[in-house]
């Protein structure tokens, strides 16, 4: 055997090592933290507290500490702030809680941070802000040693989050935060987040060291000993394996979860395992395996398959509290077009420049993408903007889901309905038109656009039938249209049977605006849906975003050239005059007319 040979055998063999946890979590050096001995030591106060220096302009960093009751000692921990931040002061945020690996310090997010800025800028990343833990011992695994001397998981989870949302505008809820961590801080990530459902709203798993109490136990070492206390039983209570089982009525349909690990990552095996767990559990989450990556967030990242941040484009926008960025504001009021059982339901409306309540200006309402599950109010805010200042009332919906008040899908729908009626009804102390009313709505939120116009058995017992609830255009962005493939969202299968807009084409249907950017199948549905409509002579234009995701209108180029359709699209129905009030980017953003095929 030669010696290339040799070297071949060799890391095989320590591959297979490390897929059986005889190895222990291979650390991702450091490179910035250069703490002397004392420092390093879990009772050194300074510990805490991560090192500053002039390399951390690189990435945008700055050191906050806090006094923690928990550590009774100051607690630093590294953040950066969205590029907006310090300009846009009515603005709130969304935080990512991130958690660095064994052995590694809090510039382990370098990675992260260091993508993050352009992102943001170019629209594939939503303004947030990142947050850095510090772990003093650097292995902790994310949780309170034993003995009391490292708490750490208190002072993350009762101090620090308490921190930087009394310091920074955040979105102080548990759909405003994100939990994400690589490695040991992965298991991390799934510890907290699987263990505070109500703290964290996403869970982001990258590489996760995924051992279970058993495997520490038996090769964890002074890990074990230190941390764990040399307890099997208390290893066990802090295991995301078992925080997960036990808490998944209360993770499932509420939390939003990514997993994603390297395709030559020893951890690939327990990430994979930990997936399928998730399935069994009938724990909705995404799974990413990522094409020439080791155990490197950097490299994790770099060959990462298409938009790393897309995970929480999604999340953060359907997932995000309404905040109160407008309160107070004259072109902004905010109503109450609904009393439910399970709340209030409001309704925040923007008015154009030289409004008056005697106008009769068209009005147009977005419903935002909640997977029937979660989202906000906030979703459409600067769609809305825009079509107020080009002279319409531009309202944002809220409606009931089930992770908010444990609704099915069909309150949804039955919300929309109503939402549009309270529009017509009002209309005369709105200044709105009554038969110029627009719907227009996201995935789940496009699915009950369509509803308002096509379902008359799912309006609210009680409401005056008599004041329609049919919208006079629907614009529509990656709809839902075929229901029966999620009826698990509904209160039966006849009802999302009763629910899918594509059973239901008939030739009242509004004129309506399709925009696309999903998949081949969700693709599918919505041309036989163009097809059916346009069939029975309804006027319906569907635009295609080639190779898009869905939500890809979020983003720039994509945002100005949807905005710019929309326009184009009212303005030929005579709800707006002249040209789309913004300039489309210079990067190409063009999207394809589909034209059904002749019969």
């Amino acid at each position: 055997m030669d010696e290339q040979q040799h070297i071949a055998v060799l890391r095989t063999f320590v591959l297979l090592l490390m897929l059986s946890d005889l190895l222990p979590v291979i650390p991702c050096p450091s490179t910035h933290a250069e703490e002397s001995t004392k420092a390093n030591r879990p009772d050194s106060k300074s510990a805490w507290v991560p090192p500053s220096g002039s390399w951390m302009n690189d990435y945008g960093w700055r050191l906050g500490t806090f006094q923690s009751k928990t550590a009774r000692a100051p607690v630093g921990y590294y953040y950066h702030l969205p590029p907006n931040y310090d300009s846009d002061k009515d603005r709130r945020y969304p935080v990512i809680y991130w958690l660095h690996g064994l052995g590694v310090g809090a510039d382990g997010a370098n990675p992260v941070v260091s993508r993050l800025d352009a992102a943001i800028e170019a629209g594939t990343a939503p303004a947030m802000i990142l947050v850095s833990c510090a772990d003093p011992t650097k292995r902790s695994f994310w949780t309170d040693f034993k003995d009391g001397r490292v708490p750490v998981e208190t002072v993350i989870v009762r101090d620090l989050v308490e921190h930087i949302d009394a310091t920074f505008r955040t979105l102080a809820d548990r759909r405003g935060r994100a939990i994400e961590g690589h490695s040991m801080g992965g298991y991390g990530a799934a510890y907290l987040g699987f263990k505070y459902p109500d703290t964290f709203g996403s869970v982001s798993i990258l590489a996760g060291a995924l051992r279970s109490a058993e495997t520490i136990a038996v090769k964890g070492g002074p890990t074990f000993r230190d941390v764990f206390g040399g307890d099997l039983r208390y290893a066990r209570a802090h295991s995301p394996w078992v925080l997960v089982q036990q808490n998944a009525g209360r993770i499932r349909g509420r939390t939003f979860i990514r997993i994603g690990v390297g395709d030559r990552d020893g951890l690939l095996a327990r990430n994979a395992e930990f997936h399928g767990m998730l399935t069994q559990l009938g724990i909705d989450h995404t799974w990413s395996i990522v094409p020439n990556c080791t155990h490197s967030p950097e490299e994790l990242f770099a060959n990462w398959p298409g938009n790393p941040f897309e995970f929480y484009t999604a999340t953060f926008a359907t997932n995000a509290p309404a905040g109160p960025p407008e309160q107070g504001s004259k072109n902004t009021r905010e109503f109450v077009y609904k009393r439910t059982a399970q709340g209030s339901l409001p309704l925040l409306i923007h008015l154009p420049d030289g409004w008056t309540p005697n106008d009769k200006r068209p009005a147009i309402v977005f419903f935002f993408n909640s997977r029937w599950t979660g989202g906000s109010i906030e979703q459409f805010r600067p769609q809305a903007q825009y079509f107020a200042k080009r002279g319409m009332v531009a309202a944002l919906a809220d409606y009931r889901v089930r992770g908010r008040h444990g609704t099915t899908a069909d309150k949804c729908v039955e919300d929309a309905r109503s939402a549009v009626r309270w529009l017509r009804k009002t209309a005369a102390t709105l200044g709105v038109d009554p038969d110029r009313i627009v719907a227009a709505g996201d995935s789940a939120g496009a699915h009950i656009a369509v509803c308002t116009s096509l379902l008359d058995e799912f309006d609210a017992q009680g409401e005056d039938a008599s004041i329609s609830c049919r919208a006079n255009l629907l614009i529509l962005l990656d709809p839902v249209l075929d229901c029966e493939s999620v009826a698990a969202q509904f209160s039966t299968a006849e009802a999302a049977r009763r629910a899918s807009p594509n059973l239901h084409v008939d030739k009242d249907l509004p004129p309506t605006l399709v925009l696309l950017g999903g998949d081949d199948a969700h693709r599918g549905v919505a041309r036989e849906y163009v097809a059916k409509a346009t069939g029975l002579g309804v006027e319906v234009r569907m635009y295609e975003a080639a190779g898009r995701t869905d939500g890809f209108f979020n983003g720039s180029p994509w945002f100005e050239r949807t905005i710019s359709l929309m326009d184009e699209f009212l303005a030929s129905h005579g709800y707006l005059e002249g040209k789309p009030a913004l300039n489309l980017p210079a990067e190409e953003s063009s999207m394809m007319r589909y034209t059904p095929p002749e019969k």
